[in-house]
């Protein structure tokens, strides 16, 4: 076990009574920062919304090698500091536009249990740094013990019937509770089992994580006491985490490209790049083919999400948000055109081919190809869209997009084939899930069976390709940062050992183990140092408010 959880229900300890009394008011980072005693951070506090990592900047690595590794060394010996490893990382969060803007972090690992002189240590050397011209937005230093600081990562809930029934019976109370402490400050309130990123034997917890905005304060002593009172009326042991995140919808912004290469196909297909005309800044997933039916004809269609092909007028956007694209010719208010790739990807895929070798026919004939793609026109026009709105308690966030020049042939639905998702590393669990016998390849049709604990789920996305994860049993909770007064309950995806979505995969189908449409990715979590999850929406909910809006009814082809 690890030695920060307590016997109560609360994933952090209390914060011992020799540290001074936290403030009422003080934002969740440094709240969290006085209970994880195993990890600190100068100048502070730690970023619990860690969510990349990478090789640190060259000019700080050969700065600490030649000018600051003797004097670390010589600080860490003198206040008696057990050193396990030392690196140079570039950390990131979402929230700060990439990794163009990550900042160094000297990590410095322990094996000491108590860490009472690491807070005068990581200070001293931080000014090492700054006495070489690194400040605050350049450097941060680091001292934790990895198998004893805060690190939880997520799978899908499991236990017995009765605690899910308990955690359903309380859900409005949870949120009551959020609502009155926090108010528009928590972003999604989740029903995981959690253990310890290392301890791969650790017993899963079922527990509650309340996720608030980053850098949000509030009274978060009176938050988790008065959850905690509520968990320990239930008869199941239920734990309790309040950790910073959001809730985002998943286009692309300034993040990576998808860059174009010679393989590319000349028509569009499952998990595709794409973008509405003129919109160089976003990129998002076609989702699949489809028929919008009528009794008298059909259109071919194209799923993906309305914030995917939102205009970029700002004024269009206000009304088809409100009121959605209408269906009809009469109505031309968001009927935009939708072009392959998007043009954020093709802009940067010339700009990283211009940055490559030297000139050769090869590199010409490559470069010719994007430049020629930046000048393609539509595949297809928006046809009917959701806008954003609410059925039966799902955020509504799609879009169709006619499509009559692509041919018949052509439209053809792609599943995650099974071995790219290396089911041999799977869970017993989730292998015993999969239908190896299953027509690999091809979605099908629509699954009609209600969608179970544990069921296996998979996606084809332009920014993840092929990845995996477990349905989570019980919604997720979410409070839409562009409108907090919009509340939704949505499938929640966890990913199995990576992310279940990332930026750009709005759009994209997810199917389970027999290649049935599940639904479709609307957004994605940032949920610091785990495993990304994805928010889908049921595909039969989809199907409903497009024969709402449009009068067709939606079949896969």
């Amino acid at each position: 076990s690890y030695n920060f959880l307590d016997k109560k229900s609360s994933a952090l300890p209390k914060v011992p009574s020799t540290l001074p009394a936290i403030e009422e008011w003080i934002t969740l980072e440094e709240w969290l920062a006085q209970r994880d005693r195993s990890r600190v951070v100068a100048p502070g506090p730690p970023r619990v919304l860690l969510v990349r990592a990478g090789p640190g900047g060259d000019d700080v690595a050969s700065v600490f090698r030649r000018h600051i590794e003797d004097n670390t060394m010589e600080i860490l010996n003198r206040k008696r500091i057990k050193l396990a490893s030392i690196t140079i990382q570039r950390r990131w969060t979402d929230q700060q536009g990439g990794r163009d803007q990550a900042l160094n972090t000297l990590a410095i690992t322990s094996t000491d249990k108590e860490p009472a002189t690491w807070k005068d240590a990581a200070h001293e050397i931080f000014s090492l740094f700054q006495n070489r011209g690194f400040q605050s937005d350049r450097i941060e230093v680091e001292i934790s013990n990895e198998q004893l600081a805060y690190d939880h990562v997520s799978s899908a809930i499991g236990g017995d019937e009765l605690m899910l029934q308990e955690l359903r019976a309380i859900q409005p109370s949870i949120l009551q509770i959020a609502n009155d402490i926090v108010g528009k400050s928590w972003s999604s309130i989740a029903f995981h089992n959690r253990r310890h990123r290392l301890d791969f034997n650790a017993t899963p917890r079922p527990t509650v994580i309340i996720y608030i905005r980053p850098n949000s304060c509030g009274d978060f002593n009176k938050l988790d006491n008065t959850l905690m009172t509520l968990l320990q009326t239930l008869k199941s042991r239920v734990w309790l985490e309040i950790l910073p995140g959001l809730i985002i919808e998943s286009p692309i912004i300034a993040g990576k490209p998808w860059i174009i290469d010679q393989l590319l196909p000349r028509l569009p297909s499952t998990g595709s790049s794409i973008g509405v005309q003129g919109n160089i800044e976003e990129a998002g997933t076609l989702g699949g083919f489809f028929w919008l039916n009528f009794p008298n004809s059909r259109m071919k269609c194209v799923l993906t999400c309305y914030h995917v092909t939102k205009s970029i007028d700002r004024e269009t956007e206000r009304r088809t948000r409100k009121h959605g694209v209408l269906f009809g010719s009469q109505h031309q208010d968001g009927k935009i055109g939708v072009r392959y790739p998007a043009l954020y990807d093709v802009n940067a895929s010339i700009k990283a081919i211009e940055r490559g070798p030297s000139p050769s026919p090869q590199f010409q004939t490559l470069l010719n190809q994007a430049r020629n793609m930046a000048n393609v026109p539509p595949f297809g026009q928006v046809l009917v869209a959701s806008g954003i709105c609410v059925r039966n308690r799902h955020k509504m966030d799609w879009s169709l997009i006619a499509t009559p020049n692509i041919p018949d042939s052509h439209m053809r639905n792609r599943a995650a084939p099974f071995v790219s998702l290396r089911p041999d590393g799977l869970p017993s669990n989730i292998i015993s899930l999969i239908d190896t016998n299953a027509d690999i390849g091809w979605i099908k049709e629509q699954r009609v069976e209600p969608i179970k604990k544990h069921d296996w789920a998979a996606l084809i996305g332009r920014s993840s390709g092929c990845v995996a994860g477990e349905v989570n049993i019980l919604d997720r909770l979410v409070q839409w940062n562009d409108d907090p007064d919009l509340v939704t309950h949505e499938l929640d995806v966890v990913g199995l050992d990576e992310d279940f979505a990332r930026p750009g995969d709005s759009g994209s189908l997810v199917t389970d183990a027999e290649q049935k449409l599940i639904g479709m990715v609307i957004a994605r979590d940032s949920n610091g140092r785990d495993w990304g999850c994805g928010l889908v929406t049921p595909f039969a909910d989809i199907v409903n408010h497009v024969k709402e809006v449009s009068g067709g009814d939606l079949s896969i082809l």
